[in-house]
């Protein structure tokens, strides 16, 4: 049986917000990301994982940004 998941906030939606802006700037460093389709992928990943993350009941600014990079540069 899978536990449901915590909904999202509006007020939870700015820090997942605050957190991909931070997620996106070091990953568009390292990358330096020319392609647009690309770009747009990795963008797609990064929002899905945040939520995800978030959706599990972390809501922390620093705790989301680490574990989304991780799993991000990770993979």
């Amino acid at each position: 049986m899978r536990s449901a998941k915590k909904h999202i906030h509006p007020i939870d939606m700015e820090i997942i917000y605050r957190a991909y802006r931070s997620v996106w700037t070091v990953l568009n460093h390292e990358k330096r990301l020319t392609d647009s389709d690309e770009a747009h992928e990795l963008s797609d990943k990064v929002t899905r994982k945040l939520v995800e993350v978030a959706r599990d009941g972390v809501i922390d600014l620093e705790t989301l940004r680490e574990r989304t990079l991780a799993e991000i540069t990770r993979s």
